[in-house]
């Protein structure tokens, strides 16, 4: 069947009005709905939607709820899982304890546009959006959108597909997302990634496995054209390249801490003019390459405090590199209070003129540190 709004969610709508007006709560029912239904009001499934030859659901107006109440939704290989475009305070959840909503077999499974102070929960059953041909989750030119304890699986194919994605709009940047406590596994390029986007923040989430390694820069974490934006306490492990790569002309002002990243090719890459970053607290061990590596185009960046080694704590192995490399021509930045232990190449290795001190490096296969008043 085609998009249509049902007689049966119109009296629903009238009902509840009808009750809301005479003072008595009005809990969503469920509702019958079909492949490619335009959804208002506060919609609760009743069954799978299964086959979808196009979208799943497209949202009609502000302020609709899809409660997927442990049903699932699978499309053919196109279209959108849901559909939300232009309106704002859509809020898409599963609300049944104990059970797993999927939303699978589209070209996306989600895609948010133009839309403000949207939400998609996992905060009572899981929700699971996996095997979409695409991409798992996409805002664009989307702002205060909060994404929290969801699982995004294997998405994509053939290099192409990231778990999430926030972007712009010609003229309407992304802003203000929280992405909170996800798990994006296994998905086909970046777990996820940011372009043209501020004042994201991307907590607590596990990002690994991500990148089918066919191409580069398939990253757990990516940041591309970014500002003033926080990636603080992730688990990131077992990507393709980068655990979290920030880059861009245009990306500035943000804070990369405290964060989990090994047994990626690389831990953390800053290149591409990134600019005034600041990368504190975290543990990077078990990296292919380097721990810790800024390009030479890389400026007035500060790396402080942070382990790029060998340490107590699980893996307990070295990076294949330098723990912190800096390339020649990367000017203005500061590496201080750092630990580099046992790593196969130096501890640091940085240009002459670098700023800090108070940096231990020991063990390391090549020269502990460069130059040698860093530490």
């Amino acid at each position: 069947m085609g998009s249509r709004t049902t007689n049966r969610r119109a009296t629903v709508i009238l009902v509840v009005s009808a009750l809301a007006f005479a003072g008595f709560a009005t809990p969503a029912s469920a509702v019958h709905l079909a492949c490619g239904d335009t959804v208002t009001g506060a919609v609760v499934l009743d069954d799978d939607l299964s086959a979808c030859p196009s979208d799943g659901l497209v949202v009609g107006a502000n302020r609709t709820t899809i409660d997927l109440n442990g049903f699932s939704l699978s499309g053919t290989g196109t279209g959108l899982g849901i559909n939300v475009n232009g309106f704002n305070k859509v809020r898409i959840t599963n609300a049944k304890e104990g059970s797993t909503s999927t939303i699978s077999g589209f070209g996306t499974g989600i895609r948010v546009e133009a839309s403000r102070r949207s939400k998609i929960l996992a905060d009572v059953g899981d929700v699971t959006i996996a095997s979409n041909g695409d991409r798992g989750i996409v805002l664009r030119g989307a702002s205060r959108i909060t994404i929290r304890g969801v699982s995004v699986v294997s998405n994509g194919s053939a290099s192409a597909g990231d778990g999430i994605s926030v972007d712009d709009l010609p003229s309407l940047a992304s802003k203000r997302i929280k992405i909170i406590e996800n798990t994006v596994t296994g998905n086909a390029d970046d777990g996820i990634d940011l372009d043209d986007s501020k004042k994201v923040r991307v907590i607590g989430n596990t990002s690994d496995s991500n990148g089918d390694g066919l191409t580069s820069e398939q990253d757990g974490i990516e940041l591309d054209d970014v500002s003033a934006s926080i990636v603080k306490g992730n688990t990131v492990f077992d990507n393709a390249d980068a655990g979290i790569r920030v880059e861009g002309d245009e990306t500035e002002d943000n804070a990369v801490k405290e964060n989990i990243v090994h047994s990626n090719d690389e831990g953390i890459a800053l290149e591409d003019e990134a600019n005034a970053t600041l990368v504190k607290g975290n543990n990077v061990q078990d990296s292919a390459s380097h721990g810790i590596h800024l390009f030479d185009t890389a400026k007035a960046n500060v790396i402080e405090g942070n382990i790029s080694g060998l340490d107590t704590t699980p893996p307990m192995v070295g990076n294949g590199g330098h723990g912190i490399f800096i390339e020649a021509g990367a000017t203005r930045n500061t590496v201080k209070a750092n630990t580099t232990n046992g790593n196969a190449l130096d501890g640091i290795n940085a240009p002459d003129g670098t700023k800090g001190g108070g940096n231990t490096a020991t063990g390391n296969s090549g020269t502990d540190c460069t130059p040698t008043d860093l530490c």
